[in-house]
């Protein structure tokens, strides 16, 4: 079956596309709201864009109503914000988390969720410590590098100032899959989790 896309409504376009670009990492975006309360959301159009120097990409969408999303505007107002990688035990509060909530209302303090200010104590040009969910296996520690537009998204360019991975996870220095188990998004409201890997050298 082949698509025309200049055929389909932006809807069908949306889910063609986050049906075919699989499986799509998952952006856990912790960030400060106006008021000092912390909002939280997923997205899944996000990725690593670059190593040198250590940047990642997140395209944010608007609201309903056109306005921009409060976590775009929590980085650009704040500057730094904390991606977590989502595993398998948190797929209930991640899905919660993407129900719209109004602006300066705390997702962390809805969702009952806590947040862990114990165990960084890293700070980004004079502002407070990073925070972080707790019982987070991974999390980055991330401040605003660049946007552009790109229709209806803005598509946030974010560098990486710390990374976190929980020792559990970890065999030597490798992440173990078998400890960790990352979710991934599929189209429509499906979901995947990796479960196992296998290695493939260069040939």
């Amino acid at each position: 079956m082949n698509f025309d896309i200049k055929k389909l409504s932006k809807a069908s376009i949306y889910n063609l596309m986050t049906q075919v670009i699989v499986p799509r990492p998952i952006a856990w975006v912790l960030s400060e709201n106006e008021n000092g309360t912390h909002n939280l959301a997923p997205f899944s159009f996000f990725n690593g864009v670059s190593s040198e120097p250590p940047v990642i990409s997140i395209s944010i969408g608007s609201k309903r109503d056109g306005a921009p999303k409060d976590t775009f505007e929590n980085i650009l107002n704040r500057t730094y914000f904390t991606v977590h990688i989502p595993g398998k035990n948190d797929l209930l509060p991640m899905v919660a988390s993407s129900k719209p909530f109004d602006k300066n209302v705390s997702e962390v303090s809805e969702l009952n969720l806590n947040l862990d200010k114990t165990k960084n104590g890293l700070t980004f040009d004079g502002h407070e410590n990073y925070v972080v969910l707790e019982n987070q296996p991974i999390s980055l520690f991330v401040r605003y590098y660049k946007h552009i537009e790109i229709g209806a998204q803005n598509f946030l360019f974010g560098q990486i100032d710390y990374v976190r991975i929980d020792d559990s996870i970890l065999d030597g220095d490798k992440i173990s899959w078998s400890k960790f188990h990352p979710l991934c998004r599929l189209g429509y409201s499906d979901y995947s989790v990796v479960e196992s890997s296998f290695s493939q050298g260069r040939l």
